[in-house]
């Protein structure tokens, strides 16, 4: 998990035992981890996945960029003397600020910066290439 939108570009499988002690996050669900807060690991699943009791899943995908930026309440109240964690309890009673606008249109907007900074790279290119001729 890295702060992004995640694809298995293959299958992977588990046993039957292991399948009991997982829980199944539906497509497009919230994915974070509870394990070392200070990473700020938050996804979105682009399919059905298997997780372990160290995630927490969150089903309302248009809360992702809300809780990303509650990360600096989780980590610091976060515990754990051998491994930093926090409880899902706390996400659980956790108050997150919704805003106005929608998962839909904040996507739209981060395409349009990456193509205006994928612009601005070609356009250093050619700058380039005219200062060295």
């Amino acid at each position: 998990m890295t702060n992004t939108f995640f694809s298995l570009n293959e299958d992977k499988y588990i046993t039957e035992a292991g399948l009991k002690k997982t829980q199944i996050a539906k497509e497009e669900s919230l994915l974070m981890s509870i394990i070392d807060p200070d990473t700020n690991k938050l996804s979105i699943s682009t399919k059905d996945t298997a997780v372990n009791q160290s995630i927490a899943i969150i089903s309302e995908k248009n809360l992702y960029f809300e809780i990303l930026s509650s990360m600096n309440y989780f980590k610091k109240v976060k515990n754990g003397a051998a491994q930093q964690s926090i409880n899902k309890s706390l996400i659980l009673e956790s108050t997150i600020n919704v805003s106005e606008i929608s998962f839909n249109e904040i996507l739209l907007k981060l395409k349009k910066i990456n193509s205006i900074k994928l612009n601005l790279i070609e356009l250093k290119k050619v700058a380039i290439e005219l200062l060295i001729k």
